[in-house]
Parts: structure tokens; C-alpha cells; sequence
């Protein structure tokens, strides 16, 4: 059994992975599907990538109609064949093809960093969720009052990697629950920093997590 209550600060060695794809079905995604998802869900993966998620929900038998969308076709096409018991669609997170308030649960991870705003990807998330919006952001928010942008780093301290032309935003911590709070018709049910599963920080970062309610 997990213990939530730590799951923030797991080594590699406790990291629930899958095989290939685009890393690994970490507890910073099975603890937040284990709590706010339930069986029979109707369940919107925004930036479905290789299907981690899929993984991650079969690993904790979470029963839920799944669509997965991304903005990467080939990703799409590969998905297509790989997982052809589960829906898929090529849209953008910004301007989602989906009806007002007809998904259960709304579920990005490591989507929004990569995009130029926080605030225009969350408000369609919240636009088409019913019930809920979960939220995982790939690094911590930060102390500035606007957002920065950080190039992407992979690999062990005496050899690190900096990938070119590929960056990802350090939202302002200010300006985001500023936008979360003011959001009419929501609460902000669960909010976490430093959420990394990799107690070495050498390679994931530092996850932040964001569920929202509509109330």
C-alpha cells in the first residue's frame, strides 16, 4: 500500500515505471489518480503523450471512460495502435475540442509548463470538467511576480544535458493562485509543491500539484 501522506519526497527505487515511453508512471501520478479519480469517471487526459497515464490507471485498476488527447498526431497515430480499447484525438490544450462541462475528472500532467500561459490551458480545462481538474505541473512554482522561463536539463550533475530550442515556464506562484482564486465557480480542493519523485532532483524536478472542485 502507498503511503500517501510521503509520497512528495519518493526515491526511484519505490517509482511504480512503465516500459518505454516517456518515463514513468510515478507516484506523483498514481497517488493523485488514487484520490481524486473513482471507478466509472468519465476521465480527460490533456497531453495523453505516450500513455502514462493509461498505464498508471490500469496499475491501480481504476475503471473510468478514457480519452486522451494531444496536439502531436504521430503521438496520436502511435497511441491509436498501441491502446485500441481507449479513445484518442489530436487537440490542443489551449482550444479543446470538447463540450462545456462534459468530462468527470480533467487531468494534464507536465502539459501546461510547456505552453506560453498557465491561464488559458486551465480555464478550458475547467471549461470542459464537470466535477474536477487535475493538475500536475512539471517544476515548482516560483517567488516572482511574473513568469520565467528555464531551459530543459536532463542527466546526472557531472553530466548534464541542455536541450536546445526546448524550454519549459516557472509559473509565478502569485499570479497563479491569484487566477485559481478568482476563478468563479471553483475551489482549490488539493495544492502541493515539491512533489518530485526522485529524491535526487537529479533528473524530474520538482512537481506541483493542483486539483480544483466546481462547486
Amino acid at each position: 500500500m502507498i503511503n500517501d501522506d510521503h509520497w512528495f519526497a519518493t526515491c526511484d527505487s519505490h517509482t511504480l515505471c512503465r516500459m518505454g515511453g516517456n518515463g514513468s508512471a510515478a507516484l506523483t501520478q498514481i497517488v493523485p489518480l488514487l484520490r481524486y479519480t473513482n471507478d466509472g469517471d468519465s476521465f480527460l487526459d490533456v497531453g495523453c503523450g505516450s500513455g502514462t497515464t493509461i498505464d498508471a490507471l490500469q496499475k491501480i485498476k481504476r475503471d473510468v471512460k478514457y480519452k486522451g488527447v494531444d496536439f502531436i498526431e504521430k503521438h496520436i497515430n502511435w497511441l491509436k495502435g498501441e491502446y485500441p480499447d481507449y479513445e484518442f484525438a489530436v487537440e490542443d490544450a489551449r482550444h479543446l475540442n470538447e463540450a462545456d462541462q462534459s468530462w468527470d475528472i480533467v487531468w494534464s500532467r507536465h502539459v501546461i509548463d510547456h505552453l506560453g500561459d498557465f491561464e488559458q490551458a486551465i480555464d478550458e480545462q475547467c471549461r470542459v470538467a464537470k466535477r474536477r481538474v487535475i493538475c500536475v505541473l512539471w517544476c515548482d512554482l516560483s517567488d516572482q511576480d511574473e513568469d520565467t522561463l528555464r531551459p530543459i536539463v536532463a542527466g546526472p550533475e557531472d553530466a548534464r544535458i541542455t536541450y536546445q530550442d526546448e524550454w519549459t515556464n516557472i509559473y509565478s506562484r502569485k499570479k497563479v493562485m491569484k487566477h485559481l482564486e478568482n476563478k468563479k465557480g471553483w475551489t482549490i480542493r488539493d495544492f502541493r509543491e515539491d512533489c518530485s519523485w526522485d529524491l535526487s532532483r537529479r533528473d524530474k524536478g520538482h512537481d506541483t500539484l493542483l486539483v480544483l472542485d466546481r462547486i
